[in-house]
């Protein structure tokens, strides 16, 4: 599991790496980062921060939100191709297959995609121009389990690794059957109307032994938003 949520734009160096400590603190292994809102050399220096304060052994991850343009994310890849990331995740909308097959084709840091790609077929377009290394499907906005065995069927045949987007206590499951899944990403969307939020422990967490999604709600904490 990787921690995503601590990590905003709107924080200052400081708070950046303050919020990246504590998920290793939590047990996690890998962080991702938000990028995309400054100039590209500020999120390399902000980057380059966090990676000192955690070091080499802590994965990282960073996340553009769909708010660059094709020169400003090139000039981001190239200036944090050094820190050793695991992706750079959606530099530009989603519906623009070809920026980010552009951008992937150069060799740096490898792009990932999903979250906003609502079935198999969009996928598909992915794969079709290679526009993409890793995969982030979401069960809640991909179509549920069904949706998701179908991206997944698909990614095995393009030999494309998963690493599911949100919502953990529904895609833990997801990715504990598919040895293609490498990360699940930790957002406590939901948190605050569960009763048993997942244990993370040694940076890894484990889909609960109870039937179906074994999702345990709180009650009063519904009823109080209803």
């Amino acid at each position: 599991m990787y921690g995503s949520g601590r990590s905003s734009n709107r924080l200052s160096v400081d708070e950046l790496v303050a919020g990246t400590v504590s998920y290793v603190d939590d047990g996690l292994t890998a962080v991702k980062l938000r990028v995309g809102a400054r100039e590209p050399d500020q999120d390399v220096s902000r980057v380059a921060a966090v990676r000192a304060a955690v070091g080499d052994r802590i994965v990282l991850m960073v996340d553009a939100n769909e708010q660059m343009t094709p020169a400003a994310a090139t000039d981001l890849a190239r200036g944090l191709e050094p820190l050793a990331l695991a992706w750079i995740e959606e530099p530009f909308p989603a519906e623009d297959v070809l920026a980010h097959a552009a951008l992937h084709a150069t060799g740096g840091i490898p792009v990932a995609v999903g979250e906003h790609l609502a079935s198999a077929a969009r996928f598909a377009e992915y794969a079709r121009e290679r526009a993409a290394g890793i995969w982030q499907p979401d069960a809640a906005l991909g179509g549920g389990i069904t949706g998701m065995l179908e991206v997944a069927a698909l990614a095995h045949d393009h030999g494309i690794p998963l690493a599911y987007h949100s919502l953990p206590e529904l895609n833990v499951h997801l990715a504990m059957g598919d040895p293609a899944a490498v990360w699940v990403e930790h957002f406590p969307i939901l948190d605050p109307l569960i009763a048993e939020p997942l244990p993370v422990v040694g940076g890894v967490v484990t889909a609960p032994d109870r039937p179906g999604h074994g999702i345990r709600w709180d009650a009063e904490a519904i009823r109080a938003l209803t």
